[in-house]
């Protein structure tokens, strides 16, 4: 039988498909310091331009091939700054798939102005106050920022689009004693008695998606201790409050008044079986590429 080397598809493949599903490897830029001079003062658009008419001179599986094996040979080297030659780096981690987080669908929020900015959150019972709500310091501002949750909904408009808009929110004092206690831990000691965490919230948003087109073949990072990760990232979300000055200038029209709950709590349920196929059909997907890719 045929061998091939470990890790290589050997069998014939259709390399427009693979070019397609896999545009982000291509455009991948390693810089060592013998190939410094050749990209200085090379954009990226520019840099792509030349690898695409390199692409036509060659066969097409043939030339990725090339590219892919010279972007290891640089890999080898120690990295050189795109702008500043001059630095060194102090620390190289090697850079991975993160097999875990891959299937999950990672979505950018940007906001107008800083989420935990003027969040007023009500006095733990617990503690001796009079229960009015009082001003967070910076600390404790990130902290409940970094637990927060965007749910969005939609209101109901006579003769008209119903109004959609999300709402922010934070953990409260109690809710975040849970969370360290691993109420919304997927193996926490009490995600298995149907933990849950009390959430307050703190104001609306309009909002807009953009599509999967925006944020095509941008990835996120996750810097470990020894490595580093990544994920697509698949969405972008703009956030801007309902009330904030110049929506109705752009045509956006103000959230009517709506009826808050006056108690939220959030916890975790387990994975449908379809939820678990779809994980696995897309880490499948990164983990054996070939598999998914018709023949020639």
């Amino acid at each position: 039988p045929a061998q091939g080397l470990a890790g290589v598809c050997t069998r014939p493949v259709n390399v427009n498909k693979v070019k397609k599903q896999f545009t982000w490897l291509l455009k991948t830029q390693y810089i060592s310091e013998e190939e410094l001079p050749r990209m200085i003062g090379v954009n990226e658009q520019r840099a792509k331009q030349q690898r695409q008419a390199a692409l036509l001179t060659k066969d097409p599986l043939q030339a990725s091939l090339d590219e892919i094996e010279a972007s290891f040979t640089a890999l080898a080297r120690p990295p050189v700054h795109a702008a500043k030659p001059h630095l060194h780096p102090v620390e190289v981690r090697p850079v991975f798939p993160d097999f875990e987080r891959w299937p999950l669908a990672h979505v950018q929020v940007l906001f107008d102005v800083h989420p935990a900015t003027n969040i007023l959150l009500p006095s733990d019972p617990e503690d001796a106050s009079d229960g009015e709500p009082a001003p967070l310091s910076p600390a404790q501002a990130e902290s409940l920022a970094a637990r927060a949750v965007i749910k969005s909904f939609s209101v109901p408009m006579e003769k008209a689009e119903p109004e959609k808009f999300a709402a922010y929110l934070v953990p409260t004092w109690q809710g975040l004693k849970s969370i360290s206690a691993g109420a919304l831990d997927d193996e926490g000691p009490s995600s298995s008695s149907g933990g849950s965490a009390e959430y307050h919230w703190v104001r609306e948003y309009h909002y807009e998606a953009k599509p999967d087109e925006s944020v095509q073949d941008n990835m996120i990072f996750f810097f470990n201790n020894d490595k580093v990760t990544y994920a697509p990232l698949n969405a972008k979300l703009l956030m801007q409050k309902k009330k904030a000055r110049g929506l109705q200038d752009r045509g956006v029209e103000l959230v009517q008044d709506i009826s808050r709950p006056s108690a939220i709590s959030l916890s975790k349920r387990p994975l449908s079986d379809q939820e678990h196929n779809q994980r696995a059909q897309t880490r499948r997907k990164l983990e054996h590429p070939c598999d998914d890719i018709g023949e020639l």
